[in-house]
């Protein structure tokens, strides 16, 4: 049975996937003034940006609904695939329970849902390797080891202008040791086993992204081939230099820029910036 990859909208996938994939992208739902859209289908990145700026209410997110994966679940094992689903980190979201409760609810059916302990593009990362070998005619249980090997590879790390709303969508993690440092300090964030974690507080952005940077050396540490995606939440031109930063430093194979869906820049806030890597791995 061919091999159908799903995952949710926290990947903030680039324009340019799924394209021809096997990759199947299902919405977490964003609250906002008594109004639900569904993350990237009822509101785009670029409406919810617009809109942040001027509107006192902050939105709220959610996880994606049990009946969302059902449905996108009935649809592709009825096309006749079997279904791999990764998910965002289950210790900053409910996704990963939603998606085990789709699958409970249909009893024998070829599905396999996997807690990625990560988000962005490090999920991103790891769904485009399993939907690559997808294309390429690996079954469930292959796809299924490529992803686990996948993210065993794979890291993000970013910084942030503030942490106020980290802190107010309760996901702050480790970070929270630094709330209530001086306003001008740019925290330094890793996310770590599944948790987002500080690693670092510098006094510039500039020296937070050339942290960032040396941080990812550390993590990358030699290894080779490196694929890295830019993430950013409404900051292209700070996303751009960061590319070619990363892009003169690490040599990756093949690079990517995206901006954070509705659901991350809820989370994290205007002016994020972020790489998330998968290196060592083909």
């Amino acid at each position: 049975m061919p091999t159908a990859i799903v995952i949710d909208s926290t990947a903030s996938l680039p324009e340019a996937f799924p394209g021809d994939l096997p990759l199947t992208v299902v919405p977490a739902i964003l609250n906002w003034n008594g109004t639900s859209y569904r993350d990237g289908l009822d509101i785009t990145a670029t409406a919810f940006y617009e809109r942040l700026r001027i509107d006192p209410v902050h939105p709220t997110t959610s996880q994606v609904p049990p009946g969302s994966f059902g449905e996108t679940f009935e649809r592709l094992l009825a096309a006749g695939f079997d279904v791999l689903t990764l998910v965002v980190s289950s210790r900053i979201s409910g996704t990963y329970q939603s998606a085990q409760i789709a699958r409970d609810d249909l009893p024998g059916s070829n599905i396999v849902v996997l807690d990625s302990l990560s988000s962005g593009m490090g999920l991103g990362w790891a769904a485009i390797t399993a939907a690559r070998a997808a294309k390429g005619g690996a079954d469930l249980d292959a796809c299924r080891v490529i992803a686990e090997k996948a993210l065993e590879h794979i890291g993000v790390v970013g910084t942030v202008n503030t942490l106020k709303y980290l802190h107010r969508s309760g996901r702050i993690g480790g970070a929270s040791r630094f709330l209530g440092s001086a306003l001008d300090l740019k925290p330094v964030l890793e996310l770590r086993d599944g948790l987002i974690d500080g690693v670092d507080r510098v006094r510039t952005r500039r020296k937070a992204i050339a942290r960032m940077l040396d941080l990812l050396e550390e993590r990358i540490a030699g290894r080779s081939p490196v694929r890295l995606a830019v993430m950013h939440a409404n900051d292209p031109d700070t996303a751009d230099r960061l590319l070619e930063l990363v892009s003169d430093r690490f040599e990756p194979v093949e690079t990517a820029v995206s901006i954070f869906s509705p659901i991350l820049g809820a989370a994290f806030g205007e002016g994020t910036v972020g790489v998330c890597y998968i290196a060592g791995i083909e």
